[in-house]
């Protein structure tokens, strides 16, 4: 649709959960479960990425990946 609409390229959006298909996702689960409600995903974001080399741009990268598990 965007392709059509908007006459521009769109990028191939993989299926796949980085979080799932991660050789450490237990240790990254525990990382987002350790978020509190009143935390904002920054902190989260920047632990991944120092901590597993997990560089995720979204939040609702973390918030899908929580509800597709439970």
């Amino acid at each position: 649709y965007v392709e059509r609409r908007f006459k521009i390229k769109g990028e191939i959006v993989s299926k796949v959960c980085v979080i799932c298909e991660h050789p450490l996702r237990k240790e990254i689960e525990r990382v987002i479960d350790s978020k509190k409600e009143s935390q904002t995903w920054k902190g989260v974001l920047k632990k991944l990425e120092k901590k597993f080399d997990l560089e995720v741009k979204a939040p609702q990268v973390l918030m899908a990946h929580k509800r597709h598990v439970k």
